[in-house]
């Protein structure tokens, strides 16, 4: 039996009736509350859309813009661009949220005061009409996120080829680090409290003529440091994978001699290998003193 929508909800209730009982004013509430609910269903989903976009480091196609110049620094400016435009779209979709949810809360309030008895059945057709948004637009999302992640896969390519010589199987998240090579390093926000610390015992040696200029300039700044936060680089999978490397003790992640390759190594075997080839007397001797100064 398929779920009541709105109109199985305008045949459940005597509009007729409601609109003889309580007014015009009582149906137009009821219908802003369905839209409401409706709508609400429908910005969770899109957020929750575009914050895994942003966490997977990936670019919704209806952002994606196009790169008039053919450069670096162009492709740079380009996806700056687009990230901020990413997080507005964010932070819109928060705002929008939090604007319906007080308007349901206030309709809600409206008719519970209007028609209390009637409540309970609106606000089963507002949860039932919400839940198939929110399927509508799930299935939707996923078929958007699909090409998005393949494509991410193929432009990002690994920088460095990854060689596993150990015994352990490294996951796919675990090789997408180990390609980015051991230099790589993700940047982080600094404390905004120890900057605001030292910012101010520096202007207080200042004289009184330079110190509202300086402290006008230093809150730009600070203000700039705290929109744009840490730069996301690494996806939720590619920390943990981190994390899991950091924690075998059993493996080693070597740089190759030649070659951009990143090589594994168990690290029993690459310690018996060490201990082998400093203990070959016929190439390494023993000295008294470290020569390292005098170099």
């Amino acid at each position: 039996m398929p779920l009541p929508d709105q109109t199985a909800f305008r045949r459940t209730l005597d509009y007729v009736s409601i609109r003889h009982k309580y007014g015009q004013s009582a149906i137009t509430r009821i219908r802003q509350f369905l839209s409401a609910s409706t709508r609400l269903a429908a910005f969770k989903t899109h957020l929750r859309f575009n914050v895994t976009c942003k966490s997977k480091q990936l670019i919704p196609k209806s952002l994606q813009l196009k790169h008039p110049v053919k450069s670096a620094f162009g492709h740079q400016v380009i996806s700056k661009a687009a990230r901020q435009l990413l997080q507005a779209r964010i932070e819109d979709c928060k705002q929008t949220v939090k604007r319906l949810e007080t308007d349901i809360f206030f309709t809600t309030r409206q008719l519970e005061f209007i028609m209390p008895e009637l409540l309970p059945e609106i606000h089963l057709v507002a949860n039932q009409v919400s839940r198939r948004r929110t399927k509508k637009q799930e299935t939707s999302q996923e078929l958007k996120l699909s090409p998005l992640l393949k494509k991410g896969r193929k432009t990002r390519g690994p920088m460095f080829e990854v060689k596993n010589l150990s015994s352990y199987e490294l996951t796919p998240a675990e090789c997408q680090v180990l390609s980015r090579g051991l230099n790589f390093n993700q940047a982080k926000l600094p404390d905004t409290r120890k900057v605001v610390c030292a910012v101010v015992n520096a202007i207080g040696l200042l004289g009184e003529s330079e110190r509202d200029e300086v402290r006008t300039s230093a809150v730009g700044i600070l203000s700039k440091i705290c929109k744009s936060g840490c730069q996301q680089v690494l996806s939720e999978d590619e920390e943990k994978a981190i994390k899991a490397l950091h924690k075998n003790k059993k493996i080693g992640v070597l740089p190759s001699d030649k070659g951009n390759v990143t090589v594994v190594l168990d690290r029993s075997t690459y310690e018996s290998k060490m201990t082998e080839i400093v203990e070959d007397c016929t190439t390494y001797a023993k000295i008294n003193k470290d020569p390292t100064s005098k170099v």
